[in-house]
């Protein structure tokens, strides 16, 4: 994909790509949850990662998206399913 610049060229543009949680995403997600709870001035252990990733990948109630570009992991966002009544 790419559009045209002010001088005519054609500059690259780059994709953003929204996919479901996978194993191999742990540490990108990590990083970011992390991020998250410390600006909220949160520490949480490991284990509460741990439990939370194992909770998404199971995906019973918790789901997770990642949105990539290049390679690089740009945000997350998880939901609860609730099945209505």
């Amino acid at each position: 994909m790419s559009e045209a610049t002010t001088d005519n060229t054609i500059a690259p543009v780059s994709v953003v790509t929204v996919n479901t949680l996978k194993a191999s995403d742990y540490a990108a997600w990590q990083r970011l949850a992390d991020g998250y709870n410390r600006f909220y001035e949160r520490e949480l252990p490991e284990a509460s990662f741990e439990k939370t990733w194992a909770r998404l990948l199971e995906g019973d109630g918790i789901h997770g998206f990642a949105a990539w570009m290049d390679g690089k992991l740009l945000g997350i966002t998880h939901y609860l399913y609730q099945p209505s009544v």
